[in-house]
């Protein structure tokens, strides 16, 4: 019974983080003519304030709408969202495997990316430090398209256009993980500076889906 109220939840919150994209794009297009109008007035101490408003929703944490990005590190001290290194190794190695069920009785800390976002990336607020290390864990049933030809819009996991790129590791549309100037697919995750999920797509406005993932503390 907890297992499915887990999954019911996750699915109302992708749908939640769905929409909250869509409404942040609208307004986030709005937000620019504004700017855009500004700056042809001359009225340059305005537009720029539009900018930096137009630069906080697209990161996905602005302060006046998401909680602290602090959280998400605090939250990864908690029991519930850490998991020991031998079965986290076993994991990450298997991830295209882990079944729906599965992913959801996993603890960590739940985050989806929304590949029409006005970016395609989301900040998790976490910092990472040397001699840690996250597993991230990407929801493989989750599917997104990231273009609207013939050729580019066949759904894609998070490993992105595998019949295109089959060696590849960091593929088009594949979705992967930043830190600093890191970047690295999901799996066991080390390095030093602000951890950021991305969707790998030069241009995310004809772009639809949202991969969820989650986010875990190796135990050493």
């Amino acid at each position: 019974m907890v297992d499915g109220y887990l999954s019911e939840v996750g699915k109302i919150q992708a749908r939640s983080r769905q929409e909250t994209a869509r409404a942040r794009d609208q307004v986030i297009a709005a937000l620019q003519d504004i700017k855009d109008a500004h700056t042809t007035k001359g009225e340059l101490q305005a537009a720029l304030a539009i900018k930096a408003k137009i630069e906080a929703l697209a990161s996905g944490r602005d302060p006046d709408i998401e909680p602290p990005a602090s959280d998400a590190g605090a939250s990864l001290l908690e029991p519930r969202n850490a998991v020991a290194r031998d079965i986290a190794e076993k994991l990450s190695t298997s991830l295209e495997q882990i079944t729906e069920a599965d992913w959801d009785r996993l603890g960590g800390i739940p985050m989806s990316v929304d590949a029409h976002a006005i970016i395609g990336a989301v900040d998790t607020g976490i910092e990472l430090k040397p001699g840690t290390t996250l597993l991230v864990v990407p929801n493989a049933n989750d599917k997104w398209r990231c273009g609207t030809t013939p050729t580019d819009n066949a759904p894609m996991n998070y490993l992105g256009d595998v019949a295109k790129d089959p060696h590849g590791i960091i593929r088009w549309g594949c979705l992967f993980v930043q830190i600093g100037d890191k970047i690295v697919i999901p799996g066991l995750i080390t390095g030093n500076g602000r951890m950021w999920l991305k969707c790998n797509d030069g241009s995310t406005a004809d772009n639809q889906g949202v991969i969820r993932v989650k986010i875990l503390r190796v135990q050493p």
